[in-house]
C-alpha cells in the first residue's frame, strides 16, 4: 500500500489568516502604557508587547519581534541595555522585515520649572530616597548657603516669576517639537502644549510621566496610522491614570495656593504626600551626603541647557 501526502490547501489559507502579527513598543515608562492602551483595540491576531530600555537587552528585543508581520514603534534611542553603540537608527538592518516607526520621547518641563536629574562628576545618574528628580532651586539654594525660611512666599515669589515660567515653558516646548520633526514622529504632542490654553490644566505629572489625557491622544494617534479601531480605546481601563505615583504640583497650582493661603500645596512621591518644608528638608539631607564637586557639576549641567532659570537664583 503507498501512503498518500495530502496538502489541505484550505487549511493553509486559514492558518495563514490567523498568523500573529507583533506590534513592539521600544521606550522608557511610556512603553508599556501605549502597549495596554493599544492591545484594547487590537485584533485578536495582533501580540502587543514593550521593551524598556534601560532594563531590558537587545536579546530579548529580538524574542520581542517577530521576523515577520512585526511593527516596532520606537522613540529615538542611543543605547539599549548592555549595548551601548546600538541605536534606534540600527533598528531597519536588524529587522529588515519589520516595519518601523518613530513615535515622541514625550519629556516636556513647562509645568515644572527647576525638577531634573542629579548627577555626579562622572555622569551617572544618582537617584535620591524619595524620588528620581530633585527640585534645583532647592540645590542652587544649598549651594549658596541661602538655606533659611525657604517657605518665606516673597522668596518663593522668585521661583515663581512669571517671565522665567513662560520663558521655561517655550523653551521645553519647542525642544518637545525638534524632537518630533527630526525624528519624523507619528505622534505630536507638542502642538497640544500652548501655554494659554493648557497651563492651568495638569497634562504632564512629571517631567517624563504623561497625564491619561497625553497617552489617550498618543495611542489615538498612533492606532490611526496603523488602522486600528479608535473608538475601542477609551472602553479599556476607564479614567486610570497611569504613572501617578508621584505627582510634582505645577507651577500653575503652586501660585494659586500661594495666593490663597500663603502656603504650598503638598507633594507626592511614591505614593506619599510631604509638604514642601519637608521636601527641602530631604533635599538638604541627600545633599549633604554628596560631594560639592558632584553638586556643582549637576547644576551646571542642569543650568547649561536651561539659562532662562538660572535669572531667578
Amino acid at each position: 500500500m503507498y501512503n498518500t501526502l495530502y496538502f489541505d490547501s484550505t487549511q493553509a489559507e486559514t492558518n495563514e489568516k490567523h498568523i500573529m502579527k507583533c506590534i513592539t513598543i521600544v521606550g522608557n515608562c511610556q512603553a508599556p502604557v501605549l502597549a495596554k492602551l493599544i492591545k484594547s483595540c487590537s485584533p485578536p491576531e495582533y501580540e502587543v508587547n514593550s521593551l524598556l530600555l534601560h532594563r531590558h537587552s537587545l536579546e530579548r528585543l529580538d524574542t520581542l519581534v517577530q521576523k515577520e508581520n512585526s511593527i516596532i514603534l520606537s522613540v529615538p534611542f542611543k543605547r539599549i541595555r548592555g549595548d551601548s553603540s546600538f541605536t534606534n537608527q540600527d533598528l531597519p538592518h536588524r529587522y529588515p522585515n519589520s516595519r518601523i516607526l518613530t513615535l515622541s520621547n514625550v519629556y516636556f518641563e513647562g509645568y515644572h520649572p527647576y525638577w531634573g536629574y542629579f548627577y555626579n562628576s562622572s555622569g551617572k545618574k544618582l537617584y535620591p530616597e524619595w524620588d528620581d528628580y530633585i527640585n534645583y532651586w532647592i540645590v542652587c539654594k544649598y549651594i549658596n548657603n541661602n538655606t533659611k525660611d525657604l517657605s518665606s512666599p516673597s522668596l518663593l515669589m522668585e521661583m515663581l516669576n512669571r517671565s522665567i515660567y513662560e520663558a521655561c515653558w517655550a523653551r521645553s516646548q519647542a525642544e518637545l517639537a525638534r524632537r518630533e520633526a527630526e525624528s519624523c514622529s507619528i505622534t505630536n504632542i507638542a502642538d497640544l502644549l500652548e501655554l494659554s490654553r493648557v497651563e492651568n490644566k495638569q497634562l504632564f505629572w512629571t517631567c517624563n510621566h504623561p497625564s491619561r489625557f497625553l497617552f489617550n491622544v498618543m495611542a489615538e494617534q498612533i492606532v490611526k496610522v496603523l488602522a486600528l479601531d479608535q473608538n475601542l480605546l477609551t472602553k479599556f481601563w476607564p479614567g486610570h491614570e497611569f504613572l501617578s505615583n508621584t505627582i510634582l504640583p505645577t507651577h500653575f497650582d503652586i501660585l494659586s495656593e500661594l495666593n490663597l493661603t500663603c502656603s504650598l500645596p503638598n507633594y507626592i512621591f511614591k505614593g506619599e504626600s510631604i509638604s514642601w518644608e519637608e521636601l527641602v528638608k530631604v533635599h538638604f539631607d541627600f545633599l549633604s551626603s554628596q560631594r560639592l564637586d558632584d553638586i556643582e557639576y549637576s547644576v551646571d549641567s542642569y543650568f547649561k541647557s536651561r539659562p532662562e532659570l538660572s535669572a531667578a537664583l
